[in-house]
């Protein structure tokens, strides 16, 4: 699927002095959606700042499209700004991203990639990696990556943006529908298609209900959602969890014990059990596929979801475990994985304690 498509989110605004400032902050990271005010300027007004109109100028010719032109305006910026404002400032990171987006689109990766990662770090160092502003950096990261080619490093990038647009935004809102929609592009772009799907439906309901039903948003979202569906899977004997929502077949766990502790009565050693409905390699995806997952199958609106545990598996990483129960009864747990795998699905019974 097409990474271009991604959508650009928005950017919380720091404390400004003036209505250019303001311009200039509010679409920062943004030049795909610059305000009506920043035209307005760029076509009237000339500030006597030299940072300032390399800024309007850039962003002008840029929405013009001319980004040969845009270019050179947008690097002067980031040189008057690294004069003004230091080499670690907030404000060149914001400057350091419109020019890296005009390079992006001008093809010139590598250097858009340097350029978003020097912002990165800047955001780091400002003590702000989980902020509205670093997630748009590293979703502007992840576009980069994937028009490279690096498919790994677009997903660490847009799971890392979604983590900080919830972390700065909460989980309801838009922007976080945004960063959500980026990470679902990025995993159908890596193949798993199941967990695009629920990523984006997670995206078009929080869009629903903070845009409307008739936004362009919810309504690009949705559309996705519904490619996503009618795409293709896998056969079952090729991947394990092909009908659940997964960053990854679910991987082989650690045995905790063998086949006849197993079937040792549950009650007699204080063993519980639960299901496992799947593995993800981000936490982050966990509600989504929950979500997705009680939308399909009805039967799982009776269960309890527990929270979620990880396991390192050698030469594997890390994984993310979405379980429910808990069960006094191994045959109770087995009973519900069955139902989920007669309902075309896929599961498995893991032992908890």
């Amino acid at each position: 699927m097409d990474m271009s498509s991604g959508v650009p989110l928005a950017q919380t605004m720091r404390p400004v002095r003036s209505i250019e400032q303001l311009c200039k902050r509010v679409t920062s990271i943004l030049l795909t959606a610059t305000l009506l005010c920043l035209s307005a300027l760029a076509a009237v007004h000339a500030s006597g700042d030299p940072l300032l109109d390399a800024y309007l100028e850039g962003v002008d010719l840029y929405r013009k499209g001319d980004l040969d032109a845009a270019i050179p305006k947008l690097r002067r910026a980031v040189e008057l700004s690294e004069e003004r404002n230091g080499d670690d400032s907030p404000e060149l990171a914001l400057d350091l991203n419109n020019l890296a987006e005009a390079l992006r689109r001008a093809g010139q990766l590598p250097e858009a990639e340097k350029l978003l990662r020097r912002a990165y770090a800047i955001d780091q160092k400002q003590g702000e990696a989980g902020s509205a502003a670093a997630a748009a950096t590293l979703n502007n990261l992840g576009l980069v990556l994937a028009a490279k080619g690096d498919q790994a490093g677009a997903l660490n990038a847009h799971r890392a943006a979604l983590a900080a647009a919830e972390n700065s935004q909460g989980k309801d809102h838009p922007d976080t529908a945004r960063a959500a929609y980026n990470l679902a592009l990025a995993e159908a772009a890596a193949g798993d298609l199941e967990v695009a799907q629920a990523l984006a439906s997670r995206a078009a309901y929080v869009a629903e209900r903070a845009l409307g039903d008739r936004h362009p948003l919810t309504r690009q979202m949705r559309n996705t959602e519904a490619r996503l569906r009618s795409m293709p899977r896998p056969s079952t004997a090729a991947v394990e969890t092909a009908q659940l929502p997964k960053a990854s077949p679910q991987p082989d766990l650690p045995k905790t014990a063998t086949t006849e502790q197993a079937r040792t009565p549950a009650r007699k050693s204080g063993r519980t059990y639960a299901v496992q409905l799947v593995a993800l390699r981000s936490e982050s995806e966990i509600d989504a596929a929950w979500l997705a997952l009680r939308q399909r199958y009805r039967r799982l609106g009776t269960t309890d979801r527990l929270p979620a545990t990880f396991v390192d598996i050698e030469g594997r990483g890390r994984f993310y475990r979405l379980l429910v129960g808990p069960y006094m009864a191994r045959a109770d747990a087995e009973a519900l994985c069955k139902g989920l795998k007669d309902d075309g699905g896929d599961c498995r019974v893991i032992i908890r304690n």
